[in-house]
């Protein structure tokens, strides 16, 4: 406990203004998913299996409609709560948990009190990383419902509501660079603007990364069922009815004597599209937590191995 009040005490002011963030967000993603699920209960003959309006929207399910459709538009706003806390919390809260004590020129100090520069460092950015892990937890938890009725309760790319591992996989990645680079550089204000640029940068090449390994794995499908649900299309091409060859539309356009004006698809080829079926969306969601987990922890062992060597002096 002396451990968490310490930590109070020094960002107050950052751990008060982010946990009344979380808490709003929190509030706003229990309070609509709730809510979306009360409409749907108490007029169950007016949706259908699939979270959305299952008829007409006249007569006696018109209010019921609109009503569930006001929420489903709103509740992408408070999803964009859950998408930034993960970063924010890292950005505030990690550069200044070792900066602050260089720029102040109180490390040697800190240091030299607690015996151990080991055990200094554990009793200050525990409770932060502890705070950090309940939350993301606690908003992956808040934004289930709210996820399944936005989506139509069926998993798909790019969901409006990020998944629990996402949110704790983000929040670790964006404390560890962040108190990373407090460490390095030094100096609090510099530090979270490198913070911020370098978490950019990496969740930026992640992202580009994962839809290049998506891209080498998707497979060509019928147009009519690749285009179904939120999957994932890359291309769209010809399947040869006879042999079975696939080419894309360019390869096609690029064939002697094709007319680019002509109907598609031509006599004995059918329409595919490249796809990741929106089922394997929870498959990539935990391959993409599971790189983000790795590199906070990359950027960890480096912010244990700096805080080791930092020399307490001015930065």
């Amino acid at each position: 406990m002396r451990a968490v009040r310490l930590a109070w005490r020094l960002q107050r002011w950052e751990l008060a203004s982010l946990i009344a963030f979380v808490a709003a967000v929190v509030v706003a993603l229990v309070g609509i998913g709730w809510r979306m699920e009360q409409i749907q209960a108490s007029a169950p003959e007016c949706f259908g299996d699939a979270h959305g309006p299952a008829g007409s929207d006249q007569g006696a399910c018109e209010a019921s409609f609109m009503a569930y459709s006001a929420l489903q538009q709103i509740g992408p706003y408070a999803a964009v709560g859950a998408t930034l806390a993960p970063f924010l919390l890292g950005v505030i809260l990690g550069p200044p948990l070792v900066g602050r004590e260089i720029e102040g020129r109180t490390a040697a100090i800190a240091w030299t009190l607690s015996g151990s520069r080991w055990r200094w460092l554990a009793l200050r950015a525990g409770p932060v990383a502890l705070l950090v892990l309940v939350a993301m937890v606690v908003l992956g938890l808040a934004g289930t419902t709210l996820a399944e009725q936005v989506a139509g309760g069926e998993p798909g790319f790019d969901p409006v509501v990020p998944p629990l591992p996402l949110e704790v996989a983000r929040g670790g990645l964006a404390l560890a660079i962040g108190l990373l680079a407090g460490t390095l550089i030094g100096r609090t204000f510099p530090a979270v603007l490198a913070a911020a640029l370098a978490i950019v940068v990496v969740m930026s090449a992640t992202s580009i990364g994962i839809d290049a390994w998506m891209k080498t794995e998707a497979r060509p499908v019928p147009q009519a069922f690749g285009m179904a649900g939120a999957s994932k299309i890359y291309e769209t091409g010809l399947r040869d009815d006879g042999t079975g060859d696939v080419i894309t539309l360019a390869q096609y356009y690029r064939t002697p004597g094709v007319d680019d004006a002509a109907e598609l698809p031509p006599p004995g080829m059918t329409l595919v599209v490249w796809v990741i079926p929106a089922a394997e969306y929870p498959t990539w969601m935990w391959r993409e937590a599971g790189m983000l987990a790795s590199l906070a922890a990359a950027a960890a062992a480096m912010f244990v191995v700096a805080t080791a060597g930092r020399s307490p002096g001015s930065p």
